[in-house]
């Protein structure tokens, strides 16, 4: 039989190295495997009528491991759909939801075909008592219903371990998109300076370049001065 063996840390490793599709394809897988313990759940409640004894208890025990298994794989379905795409999940937990509500029912029907009446004085005394004690059918109903109990509250328990991990990851995604609105602020800030920075050394260079003309300017104003100057010292002295 076809049983899903991949952890989900490797599974959801797997389906970001490769996407979607194999999470598709897993999904596909486990609710295959689905169908076939509902067909061989199905299969031992068409047979349950026409048996007594041993053999109607071996069937029973046989039918309620599928059921288990089928439990299982509802599980494994309802984690696997955390992987999807939300826009792609709705319809595949109303489809989940739709095999739950068929292994209720199979779950009603065993449970009927399990205390049937065959005719025989067997079928009568597995109906109101196994083997003529009132003691074993409690004991084995009481032993049902708290096995159906563990499978109930292990379905709640993964329900709820998948809806923490969704407001995790939800969380998770709320807070990456605060942080990369945050970069981008900053990004904006930083070419806001830049921008600042660069029309103010644009300014400075200028008013470097004003005071290098002032400072030639001023040069050669001297050199002028001091040429008038010779020049008036000359002709006094050559009089």
């Amino acid at each position: 039989r076809l049983r899903t063996a991949i952890t989900k840390p490797l599974q959801t490793a797997i389906c970001a190295s490769y996407g979607c599709p194999f999470t598709m394809s897993l999904l596909k897988a486990n609710e295959k495997a689905f169908g076939d313990e509902i067909a061989e759940i199905n299969i031992c409640i068409s047979l349950l009528p026409d048996l007594s004894g041993d053999e109607k208890a071996a069937k029973v025990e046989a039918a309620n491991r599928s059921v288990d298994n089928a439990h299982e794989l509802i599980e494994q379905l309802e984690l696997d759909v955390l992987d999807v795409p939300i826009v792609e999940r709705k319809p595949i937990q109303k489809r989940i939801a739709g095999l739950k509500n068929e292994l209720e029912k199979s779950e009603v029907n065993l449970r009927k075909a399990a205390v049937a009446m065959s005719g025989s004085d067997a079928a009568r005394g597995e109906l109101f008592g196994y083997d003529g004690s009132s003691e074993d059918a409690r004991a084995s109903l009481m032993s049902n219903t708290e096995r159906l109990d563990r499978t109930s509250n292990r379905l709640q328990d993964g329900h709820r371990t998948a809806l923490d991990t969704q407001e995790v990851a939800i969380g998770i995604m709320d807070n990456l998109n605060e942080q990369r609105e945050t970069i981008q602020r900053s990004r904006g800030r930083i070419r806001n300076v830049d921008t600042e920075l660069s029309f103010s050394s644009r300014i400075l260079n200028g008013m470097i370049a004003r005071a290098r003309r002032n400072k030639a300017i001023a040069a050669l104003i001297i050199l002028i001065a001091l040429a008038l100057i010779i020049t008036i010292i000359y002709l006094i002295a050559t009089r």
